[in-house]
């Protein structure tokens, strides 16, 4: 019987990518006065409730939405964990 579980999908630029919000971000830190902030980095987190016989059912689901949708592989790397459904983020 299939249960219901939450996939956490966190994708990231892959090294070697310009991420221009995370050094937009990292500028206008240091004309706050965080100064000692040296480098930004920016990502997109995805939670999924997903209903699955088992984990790794679970996380090939959210893997299969990466590649569909979430994620661009060109540029995108990602990660994938199944996480307690009562821990959000």
């Amino acid at each position: 019987m299939a249960q219901r579980m939450r996939v956490r999908v966190t994708v990231h630029l892959k090294k070697g990518v310009v991420d221009s919000t995370g050094a937009n971000t990292a500028k206008t830190l240091a004309l706050l006065g965080l100064t000692k902030v040296r480098d930004v980095h920016t990502a997109t987190l995805y939670e999924l409730e997903v209903d699955a016989q088992n984990e790794q059912e679970a996380k090939a689901l959210a893997t299969e939405a990466c590649a569909r949708l979430l994620a661009n592989p060109v540029i995108h790397r990602t990660s994938v964990e199944v996480v307690p459904l009562g821990r959000a983020t």
